[in-house]
């Protein structure tokens, strides 16, 4: 995270590689690696990675990426929801092609609008 903040620019040409082993971690059987792993992999989102969000005709749908986002805003761990849930909050603000992704990102937003956590519902709602 402290890479992605402190050189953007030169993280862009490694992040693809960077993600690949970030989504092996998605599905981690630890909440705190797959906390961590949200929030890397929305920091690499963010520094260029934004094509793998429509990753969906390139991959079989269980190694999609779309796919393990949903599965992660599903988690039994609440602060890994809510983790995924500031993420999406960052992606769908600050993303140049934000409007590219509305239509796969807003269900996990209102997904998180029901959740059984209070937290994560107050979240949700802004």
């Amino acid at each position: 995270l402290k890479l992605a903040r402190a050189a953007p620019r030169q993280l862009k040409f490694v992040a693809p590689t960077l993600l690949k082993a970030v989504r092996l971690n998605l599905r981690h059987k630890h909440s705190a690696v797959r906390k961590d792993m949200v929030l890397a992999f929305s920091e690499l989102i963010l520094a260029g990675c934004q094509e793998t969000l429509g990753d969906t005709r390139d991959l079989p749908e269980p190694q999609s990426t779309l796919y393990l986002l949903n599965l992660v805003v599903c988690d039994q761990s609440e602060s890994v929801r809510l983790a995924l849930l500031q993420a999406l909050g960052r992606w769908l603000t600050e993303l140049t092609e934000r409007l590219d992704h509305h239509h796969r990102l807003l269900p996990m937003v209102l997904l998180c609008l029901t959740d059984s956590s209070a937290t994560v519902r107050e979240q949700a709602r802004g």
